[in-house]
This record gives C-alpha cells, structure tokens and sequence, in this order.
C-alpha cells in the first residue's frame, strides 16, 4: 500500500508540473485499471486519489479550452465562404 501512495504522489507531483501529460495520464489509467479497487478500499490512498483529481481537473479544462479553440478555428478556416 505504500508504494501505490507514492506512486499517486509522483502523478500528482508530475500533473501538476505539466510534464509528459500524455503518458502520465496513460500510466494513471493503467494504474487505476490495476489498482482501482484497492484505492477505493483505503481511506488513506482515498485521500490522495482526490488530491490527484483536483490537481488534474484545472489542467484538462486548460487543455479542453484549446481543443475547443484548435476545432473553432478549424471550422472557420474550413468555411467556403472565407
């Protein structure tokens, strides 16, 4: 059980330094997929699973935001009008 908390201690560290974010989400689902229920079952790893979340949230809507820019422009720029 100490090596999963650390384990959400470095996703937490790593989201929020922004770096490698694809990878580290990737390595996040894998690890819930694995690890989910035991997070689940323990108060303590509880906790850190909601750090994690709210560490992630303000970092995906910053990414959503620019998806939603990216496909705005796109759909201008397509525009057989323009």
């Amino acid at each position: 059980m100490h090596f999963i908390e650390l384990l959400l201690d470095y996703f937490i560290h790593e989201t929020s330094c922004r770096n490698d974010y694809e990878f580290i989400q990737a390595v996040i689902r894998l690890f819930l997929k694995i690890h989910g229920e035991t997070v689940r079952c323990h108060t303590q790893l509880q906790a850190k699973a909601k750090e994690l979340l709210e560490v992630h949230s303000p970092t995906w809507q910053r990414i959503d935001k620019m998806f939603r820019s990216t496909r705005c422009m796109v759909s201008f720029f397509s525009n057989p009008q323009f």
